[in-house]
């Protein structure tokens, strides 16, 4: 059986439209699902899934959680009940293995045959931190570890310590604090877990953490350094000159906006246009406050 694609999002970001239809290009046979609250049915080989359907256990783990973040409360909260619905979801669907991609991700590779070889790893990860492209071999193992995050609020060897680190955030002026990134690196200290940390270069190919992020690669107008080759892009680090290929390409932040960029299927000209309008609009400070005044929704 081919691996599931699933992605959860809440929203219709434009963004949202190359990830999807990015993974059917590069894995057309793959089943993909979107689990959102924005049902649109836009693309028939998309399986759109209601989140309601699978919110209870996320509003029961919202009655534990204590938000400890300098980021917004429902973002933050958001993020762990995400991996609840997932569970829900897969074990409605029994699910044997999935893959989960966050919706600002374009992934190249072919999925059944990299993660096929990952089945005695409890999940895929990046830099011990970021799950934006997180394997699951199994529903057992996405259980442990939703069993696992509660005890960052209710175990006192977890909460004492996590409270004096946000105090000391507060305190600081510093961003960030307790989030899902968090629990994955805590979860990995416990003695029997084994993950895959997928930004490691290995045999010349790696899962980018982040195209903000320089990573020990070269850099050009603040994002890695990329070229197209054979329907992947390739980037040199700076100390050996080796070139890496890339399976998957992460747009944090600001970076979303450059995703229709490395996108390899038909344009999709509405969005373009739109962003297009966006920078127009943000270049000039009189055209801004007009578009704000009407209430312009800027991507």
């Amino acid at each position: 059986m081919r691996t599931p694609v699933i992605f959860i999002h809440k929203g219709d970001h434009f963004y949202l439209n190359y990830s999807l239809n990015q993974v059917k290009i590069t894995n057309p046979n793959n089943p993909i699902y979107l689990i959102t609250d924005s049902v649109t049915n836009r693309y028939p080989f998309v399986n759109y899934i209601d989140i309601n359907k699978y919110f209870t256990e996320a509003k029961e783990f919202a009655k534990v959680y204590r938000h400890m973040s300098t980021n917004g409360f429902d973002n933050e909260l958001f993020c762990f009940q995400r991996w609840y619905v997932l569970r829900e979801f897969c074990r409605d669907k029994k699910l044997s293995n999935f893959l989960y991609l966050d919706s600002d991700l374009l992934i190249y590779c072919n999925i059944d045959s990299f993660f096929g070889k990952l089945n005695d790893y409890d999940f895929t990860i990046s830099k011990k931190l970021s799950p934006h492209c997180c394997y699951f071999p199994s529903i057992e193992k996405l259980n442990l570890f939703c069993e696992f995050i509660p005890k960052l609020y209710t175990d006192s060897n977890y909460k004492d310590r996590f409270l004096t680190k946000h105090k000391h955030h507060l305190d600081n002026n510093l961003p960030g604090g307790v989030c899902d990134m968090t629990a994955f690196n805590e979860y990995q200290k416990e003695t029997a877990i084994k993950a895959k940390d997928l930004s490691i270069i290995e045999n010349d190919e790696v899962f980018d953490d982040n195209i903000n992020d320089a990573d020990g690669f070269e850099m050009k107008d603040a994002v890695k350094k990329l070229k197209l080759k054979d329907k992947f892009y390739y980037g040199t680090t700076k100390v050996n000159q080796q070139h890496v290929k890339f399976n998957t390409l992460h747009f944090q932040g600001p970076a979303k906006k450059l995703i229709p960029h490395y996108y390899f299927g038909k344009r999709i000209w509405k969005i373009e246009m739109k962003l297009m309008l966006d920078e127009v609009l943000n270049s000039n400070k009189f055209f801004y406050k007009v578009a704000r005044k009407l209430d312009y929704k800027f991507y």
